[in-house]
């Protein structure tokens, strides 16, 4: 079962097995994931898998500046709007998460993409952005209100305001 932490703490440890070398590969597995077990949904067995190879590539190196994981998940991230733009976004949360040093970094990625969620119709990163970004933590009061504000518009389909 999908388990945000879990599932980090999983690609942890196969991220740091694999290293750098291995991100185009994940990349690949990205757009091009295998085919689903005869039980499972194809549309929820490709979007486990991006998320699941986002957040391997979030542990194939350590440090931030310069780093493969930095390069792939935002160049992701800001890619084609897809759900591997979601993966991309869960992903970059868990590093800001855990390290204080990049989480300027990728809060300010996250402002960029929220400034790109369409102001009508659908975007499919937005309701993930919204949890991401609030589920970082250490808001101020006002910050975090506004946050919650804008993660119930956006899962109920309602136009960001923000």
């Amino acid at each position: 079962p999908y388990d945000l932490d879990q599932w980090d703490a999983r690609a942890a440890e196969v991220g740091a097995q694999m290293g750098p070398s291995w991100v185009p590969q994940l990349t690949c597995a990205m757009v091009h994931a295998a085919p689903p077990p005869p039980s499972v949904d194809p549309f929820e067995w490709v979007q486990r898998m991006q998320i699941a190879a986002a957040l391997v590539i979030a542990h194939v190196d350590q440090g931030w500046e310069g780093s493969a994981r930095k390069r792939a998940l935002q160049t992701i991230a800001l890619g084609p709007v897809d759900w591997t733009t979601t993966a991309a976004v869960l992903a970059l949360s868990r590093v800001a998460k855990t390290d204080a040093n990049v989480r300027r970094d990728v809060e300010q990625l996250f402002g960029f993409l929220r400034q790109h969620v369409a102001r009508t119709g659908f975007t499919c990163y937005e309701y993930p952005l919204a949890v991401a970004w609030l589920d970082l933590g250490g808001h101020a009061p006002n910050v975090e209100q506004e946050l919650q504000a804008w993660r119930g518009r956006a899962r109920g389909g309602a136009p960001d305001a923000g």
